[in-house]
């Protein structure tokens, strides 16, 4: 015959390798199924326990039940504010007396220091960048192919700006031509890692150009609208550009520059 004569509770907890306590423990009948409340105390949702249930009849043997659900067994996540086991009873016994119940926790994973790591780690890129910033104005050498000699100045921050002169000059028997080139816009960071930095620029300004045929004793003058594109990359204290200009609508060149970031 099936039947259950006393529930006697009695909690017993195991410290593992750290100072957690069961707490609000209490135990209730609910028809053939027995559940026992319980909750971990100075427990947080990322860390995760193994729970076993385990229990002594009229003073017997202790033994742990086979049907048991809920909050036991492995990966118990923590930071509930009440854990319940329930026991189908009667798919384990035939009959049940004096109860004493004894719960064991033991930790098995703690993700907290991880997580805190985990959350420092983009201040601490965030202040990196902030001191990179720091040192963001260049001066560089900055030519191009049709005006190799040149200057720039810049501030390279989230935005910034820059200012470039160049000037160059081509001769031969029948002409000579100079070039000068005036030019200004500004620049937006795209991407870091660690030390280096990328930023994009778009400017515009102007070309002066002189031009004189020598078979014809011919002189003329000319001024153009210059657009001028490209990219900044910033190493350390070294500033490296890359990028195209053109103007007048006939004529393209590469542009290239290095520089001292301070």
């Amino acid at each position: 015959m099936k039947r259950i004569i006393t529930l006697i509770t009695v909690i017993f907890l195991s410290l593992g390798a750290t100072a957690q306590t069961v707490e609000n423990i209490r135990v209730d009948q609910e028809g053939d199924n027995i559940l026992v409340h319980y909750r971990i105390g100075g427990s947080i949702d990322v860390q995760t326990y193994n729970v076993t249930l385990s229990c002594s009849i009229d003073g017997g043997r202790r033994f742990e039940p086979k049907t048991v659900f809920g909050d036991v067994n492995e990966n118990i996540r923590g930071g509930k504010s009440n854990y319940t086991i329930t026991w189908d009873v009667f798919e384990d016994l035939e009959e049940v007396g004096e109860v004493e119940f004894f719960i064991k926790v033991d930790l098995v994973s703690d993700l907290s220091h991880e997580q805190k790591t985990t959350q420092d780690k983009p201040e601490e890129v965030k202040q990196d960048v902030q001191e990179d910033f720091a040192r963001s104005k260049y001066l560089a050498y900055t030519g191009s192919t049709i005006a190799p000699l040149g200057i720039s100045f810049g501030v390279a921050k989230i935005w910034g700006f820059y200012l470039s002169a160049r000037y160059g000059t081509y001769s031969d028997d029948f002409e000579w031509d100079a070039w000068f080139t005036f030019v200004a816009g500004i620049n937006r960071h795209i991407f870091s890692s660690g030390r280096y930095r990328l930023h994009a620029y778009v400017g515009g300004g102007v070309t002066y150009e002189q031009y004189d045929d020598y078979i014809y004793a011919l002189y003329s003058e000319g001024l153009y609208f210059t657009l001028d594109a490209g990219i900044v990359n910033v190493i350390g204290r070294i500033n490296l550009t890359l990028g195209v200009e053109t103007f007048g609508g006939w004529a393209t060149s590469p542009v290239f520059g290095v520089g001292y970031v301070f």
